[in-house]
């Protein structure tokens, strides 16, 4: 009895050992995703005007073209974050102005939002002083 009871805990070691190892986020790629405040807000600024080509890529972001160029910028916030606030996300096609923060880090570089405005409505999408998600305090 004392072997098989060492054998099923073995076993089930092994089996959370494995799950762990190959848990991931099935391929999505979310940059925004452990970046801190205080790293974003360190970035520079900038306001960027354009017509949104996609939306709802991984990263909660948005893709816009200025006409002079093609922009993706993350962290638009979470679709509960807009419905609460009683604005309907950008469709492909509507003009939107964008400010936030260019974020340098190792390997890449980010264009992370701080407000968006669509059609003539802001919304603010961090903190003015922390950078900290807006959305984030919804739950």
């Amino acid at each position: 009895m004392k072997k098989l009871g060492v054998v099923v805990l073995t076993l089930s070691m092994l089996l959370i050992g494995l799950s762990t190892l190959f848990a991931g986020n099935s391929g999505a790629v979310q940059p925004v995703k452990g970046i801190g405040a205080d790293v974003i807000c360190a970035g520079t600024p900038f306001t960027v005007t354009g017509m949104v080509v996609a939306i709802g890529i991984p990263g909660e972001g948005v893709v816009i073209d200025t006409g002079a160029t093609v922009v993706t910028i993350y962290g638009i916030g979470s679709l509960a974050y807009w419905d609460a606030n009683n604005i309907v996300r950008p469709a492909v096609g509507e003009v939107v102005t964008i400010t936030g923060y260019v974020v340098e880090l190792t390997d890449s570089t980010l264009n992370i939002a701080a407000s968006i405005t669509v059609a003539g409505v802001t919304l603010d999408l961090r903190d003015a002083l922390t950078c900290a998600p807006l959305w984030r305090a919804m739950k």
